[in-house]
């Protein structure tokens, strides 16, 4: 048997004290929960494994089960049988589109998403039909950021259901970046200059990801300053002045977004452009309603070949990824 992963451990102390003496009720699903964390850093089959247990064990009406059920690292809701949420376990109310207190008592069934309650209500149903575990996807808009989940239903007893919610925006952003990949280099592989290339890569990236503007900058033949070659705006209003500006401007190493990236060889990103000090551009981004800034080098045998800029409509912190 493994030892007692230091999560579950930490969950156990803050229920039971510092006794290693657990209840024997529940210690065959303390040992479950525990095999769980420790295979949670490959294709967490944690969740998997605790829907494994038997209905009766997760529905002990006693405190000990209870503890062991709050230590699950997932979003959790248990509802009755017409979906009214009667139990909310979050890390964190980031993860709710409305706070904990305000979700008991109304239907889970009515997210404010009319797509995500389709689902929802479709998944129910199944569920209850079947009498077994049901799995479904949904998207919800959370302050700015669309994110992704994965809701797995299990019946319990007493005709309640149980639902662990799996944020899956990461895997679902790695997909659409592994499928932009490779839909942009099949595309400017068949593309016959470098600027058609270079627009092909701006006008995916914007359209994927969201951005309202992009830009490329190539180096002059003698090398001393960057030089606007293309630009993609798309349907976007009110940029074409700050496109015109970008493509009548050079910028030396170290100066403005595209030369700050050519001088350090790595990507910059700028919150909001219109308060930077190294930003000439700032009085046409503000009138163009841009703030957020990405810059990032084309890099070829050690040497910046291209810097590739885009511009979203409001201020954001750097993306980790």
């Amino acid at each position: 048997m493994a030892p007692l992963h230091s999560l579950l451990k930490r969950q156990l102390r803050r229920q039971f004290g510092q006794s290693v003496d657990y209840p024997k009720e529940v210690q065959g699903l303390i040992d479950a929960v525990n095999e769980a964390y420790w295979q949670a850093d490959g294709d967490r089959n944690m969740l998997e494994r605790s829907l494994e247990l038997s209905s009766q064990e997760l529905l002990t009406a006693n405190s000990e089960m209870r503890a062991v059920f709050h230590a699950f690292p997932d979003l959790c809701f248990r509802l009755d049988t017409a979906g009214t949420i009667l139990e909310v376990k979050a890390e964190t109310e980031a993860d709710l589109y409305s706070p904990s207190s305000q979700l008991l008592g109304r239907r889970i069934q009515d997210v404010p998403d009319k797509n995500a309650r389709e689902k929802f209500v479709q998944a129910i149903a199944r569920m209850q039909q079947t009498k077994s575990l049901v799995s479904m996807e949904y998207s919800l808009t959370l302050a700015t950021e669309t994110k992704y989940f994965e809701a797995r239903l299990l019946p319990l007893l007493e005709s309640q259901t149980l639902v662990i919610v799996r944020d899956m925006t990461k895997r679902k952003q790695a997909e659409a970046e592994s499928q932009l990949l490779q839909k942009t280099a099949l595309e400017a592989g068949s593309a016959d200059s470098l600027d058609t290339a270079l627009s092909i890569v701006l006008r995916n990236v914007c359209e994927t990801a969201g951005w309202v503007f992009g830009g490329a900058w190539t180096p002059r033949a003698d090398g001393t300053v960057l030089e606007c070659s293309v630009t993609w705006h798309g349907n976007a209003q009110g940029v074409e002045k700050f496109g015109e500006s970008s493509r009548h401007i050079t910028f030396a190493p170290g100066i403005g977004l595209p030369g700050q990236v050519w001088a350090s060889k790595q990507p910059v990103w700028i919150r909001d452009v219109t308060r930077d000090t190294n930003f000439p551009r700032w009085r046409d981004a503000a009138e163009a309603g841009l703030r957020a800034g990405l810059a990032f080098p084309v890099m070829v045998g050690g040497e910046v070949v291209t810097v590739i800029e885009f511009f979203m409509r409001e201020p954001r912190e750097e993306d980790e990824r």
